[in-house]
């Protein structure tokens, strides 16, 4: 019985713990948001002199009311259901015109001039501050953009923070973490063959130091004197038929006259 309740409460554990894990959104990276300023609404933009962009801030700066200033990114590449952000304007800016907007496309190097194609989604600024939703149904992110243009005359700066894709946070400039090269085990070296010649230019050492010691020696037993009394015997031997060699070659002949 007490095992049978063990179990039941490491089962309701493990169900809390699974339904209390929060989900989270597939976050793109390799990206970054890029300020533009249009002298000619319906040109070629040029780079912008005052606006800029971080990780975590786009402002967007107006000192000529008839110059607008956007921050675009070609392509944010995910899918997603809902884009927020915050913003807040400041320095003179104004909401004449609807002329501060967040806005999205669908696809992809959308054209963002006044000649362009209108965006798929824009949430239109309405007060001081405050926070834009792009409602996106699931469906693929391509262009974003933020923009103050100039059917405002006003001067004055905008600063948008606080990304989110589907309740998490992105940045405004985003690089993917570089992988970790896989480390290489080292390659064992050869063992040397036996009996192999030497490479040319390359002098062989020997795998074990010759022994300097003498080899273990018999030990000597008995006494020496018979070795000794032996050795003078051959040699008496020897010096006394050398001797009678050597008289009988000097032998005296005598003859009759």
């Amino acid at each position: 019985m007490r095992k049978y309740w063990m179990m039941v409460l490491a089962v309701a554990l493990g169900a809390l713990l699974i339904g209390s894990s929060p989900a989270s959104a597939s976050a793109p990276c390799g990206y970054a948001f890029t300020a533009f300023d249009w002298p000619d609404p319906v040109g070629d933009p040029v780079e912008a002199e005052y606006s800029t962009v971080t990780t975590t801030e786009i402002k967007l700066v107006k000192t000529d009311g008839a110059v607008g200033t956007d921050a675009t990114i070609p392509d944010l590449g995910v899918t997603g259901s809902q884009l927020t952000v915050h913003y807040e304007l400041s320095g003179g800016a104004t909401l004449d015109n609807g002329a501060i907007r967040f806005f999205a496309y669908t696809s992809p190097d959308a054209n963002v001039s006044g000649a362009g194609q209108a965006p798929n989604v824009v949430a239109i600024a309405s007060a001081q501050s405050g926070i834009l939703t792009l409602d996106l149904a699931g469906g693929a992110i391509g262009t974003v953009g933020f923009t103050y243009d100039a059917s405002n005359a006003s001067t004055g700066t905008v600063t948008f923070t606080n990304l989110m894709l589907d309740g998490e946070q992105l940045a405004f400039i985003s690089e993917c973490p570089e992988s970790t090269p896989a480390t290489e085990s080292p390659t064992p070296s050869a063992s040397p063959t036996p009996g192999a010649s030497p490479s040319p230019g390359v002098t062989a050492e020997p795998s074990t130091a010759p022994s300097t010691e003498a080899g273990p020696t018999l030990p000597t037993t008995g006494s020496s004197l018979p070795v000794v009394l032996g050795g003078a015997a051959v040699l008496l031997g020897l010096t006394g038929g050398g001797l009678m060699a050597l008289a009988r070659r000097r032998r005296t002949t005598f003859r009759a006259e």
